[in-house]
């Protein structure tokens, strides 16, 4: 059986949480808190929107930015539920 190296490590500065959808890859640092891995940066992918614009299933990645913050820099962006899911909800899936 071939062994797969593992993507991320939790907490490691070597191996951070590394997003493949973006150009070039975004990382995020990572620590355990528990016996849970948590991002200890928010989340940043998407088009910024306006909160004016609702995000919508457009098979495009959206984002809101605070109107302090519009390029979403210092707070990642903000997201509604529906779009996190890509709209999609079956019974027993997690976010």
């Amino acid at each position: 059986m071939e062994t797969v190296a593992p993507v991320f490590q939790c907490g490691s500065v070597m191996m951070p949480l590394r997003d493949v959808r973006t150009t070039p890859n975004r990382t995020y640092s990572t620590v355990w808190r528990g016996n849970r891995c948590w991002m200890t940066q928010n989340l940043d992918y998407g088009t910024a929107l306006t909160t004016q614009s609702p995000q919508t299933d457009n098979c495009q990645p959206e984002k809101f930015c605070p109107l302090s913050d519009p390029a979403c820099v210092i707070s990642g962006g903000f997201y509604q539920w529906d779009e996190l899911m890509q709209y999609n909800t079956p019974e027993g899936m997690q976010g």
